[in-house]
């Protein structure tokens, strides 16, 4: 991370929350090699067809009215209303100067109506929030050319996404498809806010630690002492050995383990249980943990002692979000892994405390992941748009701080951007923006994401936590307030991890034959990994047989596929030289 950026960062957002946003940069006239020749509804073609386009500031996008289709993604969350009829979409209507027409794509039907647009090509303008995946990036944009390259129209149209892309090489490289084509724009956090959203957080409970007078483990041998003393010592003082030392949802813990271990998986908040046939950095090279008979069978060890040993939650495998709260509510909860106490726990919150990073007999030194979590796939713009540099310079703002909180938050109180009706946001020491809700909303979030936000809970480009924005304006919640808790816990985790982040396996892209194969070794891989870790973890498969399920690991390819990922590696750090 670069700190001269992240002071840029912080000025840039504060004059963004004042005024507009200007564009930065001086940008080329003239069509995009990627769409030269094409003639626009707008009577453009050739070394004219951007004349339509205004390139002296971000706002008005265009010189002349233009009309550009764009699909949403709509989640469960975000079922109520229309676009049209939210603050978002008024409101840049009216600064850009395009009009915007909706095709809604229903999450829980998402694979099938994409799979259907692109087959039928019957594709609008721009694509929002679809997460293109690499299979459908590898088809339909690398063998079908159904997406337009977006490497021409950022250089001569976006000059806040080439910036971006200039100071943060590895958001280039995770969004650059093997041909060296870029087709879709990523959600991006990095790096800047990665260290409140995309990292490990670990919480234990500091009542308990003060009860037994413990302090917080710094090895992964204190780790396990601390949880024994957890388990056999009444920690919660109820008489009761009702203690559960560790409860999660599966994924999380195993992450926590292998960090210890010196192993950097992804860091994200959601963490499937498939951590082990993931490619991961270890020592410097990219691996699949579970292909290092060694590492593997040393974690596969400590797993199974907190298992067998009720250190662990025995409902591991099947828990679920929901009941690991229930359980934290009752006081019986030793360690829990969340974006922070306050999400899990309506009360008595403020008695957690981050773990730090743990060393281990295989790791000397204190390490964490953090990712960029570049969601890329996000911003897409088909080969058959008429607009293609008014799509891209609308793109551009969305890599702007402005953008970071005006896609979800709406405008703050007294800007110039309100629109009627709309009040805006500003803090008294809550936990985020604070709203006069009208009727019928009862919770911030939800008058958020269904009256303000883009239509998404998120959006393509920067995205900014509200405690961000709370640093960034120079508030600080009111004492003992959600606010403050939240505010002071998430410093708190990012003070105790920061000196320690340590490189993931990053976002790649396959080219389209690769990407079949690594497919086809894949689910059997995983799977097999899956289902094996989970019996050699509670003791249902003796781990006296570790060497037979070696044997059979490598004869369905797991070599083969770790040999892809670490060729990928390669490439994607030779692209970041």
């Amino acid at each position: 991370m670069k700190k001269i950026f992240s002071l840029i960062l912080i000025t840039t957002m504060i004059a963004a929350l004042m005024s507009g946003c200007k564009a930065s940069g001086n940008n080329a006239a003239g069509k995009s090699a990627a769409t030269a020749g094409k003639t626009s509804e707008a009577g453009t073609s050739g070394d004219d067809a951007g004349s339509y386009i205004n390139i002296e500031s971000q706002w008005p996008v265009v010189n002349e009215p233009v009309t550009l289709k764009i699909t949403l993604l709509r989640s469960v969350a975000d079922s109520k209303g229309e676009p049209k009829d939210r603050w978002f979409w008024k409101w840049i209507s009216e600064k850009s100067g395009i009009d915007f027409e909706f095709n809604l794509i229903d999450q829980n039907a998402r694979d099938e109506k994409v799979n259907l647009m692109f087959a039928s090509d019957d594709l609008t303008d721009v694509m929002i929030m679809l997460d293109i995946t690499n299979d459908e990036m590898a088809k339909y944009a690398g063998q079908e050319q159904m997406l337009m390259p977006l490497n021409d129209l950022i250089d001569q149209y976006a000059p806040d996404i080439k910036s971006w892309f200039d100071e943060h090489p590895e958001v280039k490289a995770g969004s650059t498809y093997a041909d060296g084509n870029i087709y879709a724009l990523p959600m991006d956090s990095s790096p800047e806010y990665a260290q409140y959203y995309y990292t490990l957080r670990c919480w234990v409970n500091e009542e308990w630690l003060d009860a037994l007078g413990l302090e917080v483990p710094q090895t992964l041998d204190d780790f396990y002492d601390t949880m024994v003393a957890f388990r056999d010592n009444d920690p919660n003082g109820n008489n009761i050995q009702d203690e559960i030392p560790i409860s999660f949802w599966p994924g999380d813990l195993n992450r926590y383990v292998y960090t210890a271990m010196g192993v950097m998986l992804g860091g994200g908040l959601d963490s499937p249980n498939d951590q082990s046939y993931r490619p991961a950095i270890w020592n410097g090279e990219a691996i699949i943990p579970a292909n290092h008979p060694d590492l593997y069978l040393n974690y596969l060890t400590f797993m199974n002692k907190l298992y067998s040993e009720k250190l662990m939650d025995p409902d591991t495998y099947t828990l679920t979000e929901t009941q690991v709260q229930a359980k934290a509510a009752e006081n019986t909860v030793g360690v829990h892994f969340s974006a922070a106490p306050h999400t899990l726990l309506a009360t008595g919150y403020e008695k957690w405390t981050s773990l730090a990073p743990l060393t281990s007999q295989w790791n000397d030194t204190k390490m964490w992941p953090v990712s960029a979590n570049i969601y890329p796939g996000n911003f897409a713009i088909s080969a058959s748009c008429k607009y293609p540099e008014a799509a891209i310079r609308l793109a551009n703002w969305l890599f702007t701080p402005q953008a970071a909180m005006y896609c979800y938050y709406g405008p703050p109180k007294d800007s110039e951007d309100l629109l009627e009706g709309y009040e805006g946001w500003w803090f008294e020491g809550d936990q985020g923006p604070k709203y006069n809700l009208p009727e019928p909303y009862q919770t911030n979030v939800d008058y958020m994401i269904n009256e303000l936000a883009l239509f998404t809970s998120t959006h393509p480009g920067l995205a900014a936590p509200s405690w961000g924005i709370q640093e960034i304006m120079g508030i600080s919640p009111a004492e003992g307030s959600p606010g403050a808790s939240q505010h002071w816990r998430n410093a708190m985790n990012s003070q105790n991890i920061k000196d320690y982040y340590s490189e993931v396996f990053p976002n790649v892209v396959y080219d389209i034959e690769t990407n079949e194969r690594l497919m086809e070794l894949k689910v059997p891989i995983s799977d097999y990994i899956k289902n094996m870790e989970a019996k050699f973890i509670t003791g249902s498969e003796p781990l006296s047989n570790f060497d037979s399920f070696m044997s059979q690991l490598k004869s369905i390819g797991i070599d083969e596929m770790e040999r892809i990922y670490k060729d990928a590696y390669a490439s994607y750090k030779n692209a970041m030289s």
